[in-house]
């Protein structure tokens, strides 16, 4: 879980940083644009790095819902201090019950069964008399 977190937060800065990229190519100076797009690349490879890390190596219930949940939550500071993004102040009101919404619904959806219920295609089973036959005819 504490790489999907890391994973996360880095993705969420990425996607800033690239964000504000494109807003320095769209000025007339570039100077800031070829170091904000190798930060933003560098960001963007760590934080696949760490989603990697985090299937890797924990249960995907807890990796997918901490990289998923984070990440939105680190992109919007890092758009407050990189592009001087704000949300408005009567939009608190929708935004923070749906970010809880959101983040109850995809623990509750990873923590559910992670088998499947039922098979997607479905084989007759194999006979031993097959089995044998098949074996006979490799061999030749």
């Amino acid at each position: 879980m504490v790489c999907g977190v890391c994973g996360g937060i880095a993705a969420g800065c990425a996607a800033a940083l690239i964000s504000a990229a494109f807003k320095q190519a769209g000025r007339a100076g570039h100077g800031g644009f070829w170091l904000l797009v190798v930060a933003a690349a560098a960001v963007a490879v760590t934080a696949q790095i760490g989603s990697q890390q985090a299937y890797s190596r924990g249960a995907l219930a807890w990796s997918l819902p901490a990289l998923t949940v984070v990440d939105p939550l680190a992109a919007i500071p890092a758009a407050r201090l990189l592009l001087g993004e704000r949300l408005e102040p009567g939009h608190a009101a929708v935004w923070a019950p749906a970010a809880l919404i959101a983040v109850v619904g995809v623990v509750l959806l990873a923590r559910t069964g992670s088998g499947c219920r039922r098979p997607v295609f479905t084989r007759p089973p194999q006979t031993r008399a097959a089995t044998v036959h098949k074996q006979h005819s490799a061999n030749g």
